[in-house]
């Protein structure tokens, strides 16, 4: 991974179920790059540092209208996180395959855009647990895979 300067972080998407397998994940790998003298910080969403605030109803209180809110600001706080940074992870595991979320659905087209933007290297899809790589998008093919079993 080469990370400049001002580039010193990485975007992990993971579903919810896959919380400590995510901060592990993310541990490790801050680790290790500090290990080979790459201080790097992992954007991980299940850390308290980096956690959207919780959406919130009250009783007579527009739920539609209030949910719709914060599902925009959520969309416009991830995306200019993963702007911020150098590459973007997407933890893969036979829990978030059947989670089918739409918030890392989200994540995971706004990354391949912004690498298709950027002309540059920026999706690694990272599969674990006993996910297959046959369980990726048709598009995989186009993303560089790491197995982490």
């Amino acid at each position: 991974m080469n990370l400049t300067s001002k580039n010193r972080q990485v975007f992990l998407s993971h579903s919810g179920v896959d919380e400590y397998r995510a901060t592990e994940f993310a541990a490790t790998l801050e680790r290790r790059l500090a290990d080979l003298g790459d201080q790097v910080e992992v954007f991980n969403t299940s850390e308290p540092e980096h956690r959207y605030k919780d959406l919130l109803l009250t009783a007579g209180q527009d739920w539609r209208a209030h949910t719709e809110r914060y599902e925009d600001e959520l969309r416009t706080y991830l995306t200019q996180n993963m702007e911020k940074s150098s590459a973007f992870l997407s933890l893969v595991t036979p829990n978030s395959l059947r989670a089918a979320s739409k918030v890392i659905e989200f994540e995971i087209e706004t990354a391949h855009s912004m690498a298709m933007r950027n002309q540059a290297p920026f999706f690694f899809p990272c599969v674990t647990g006993g996910a297959s790589l046959r369980n990726l998008p048709p598009a995989r093919g186009s993303f560089r895979v790491s197995n982490l079993t």
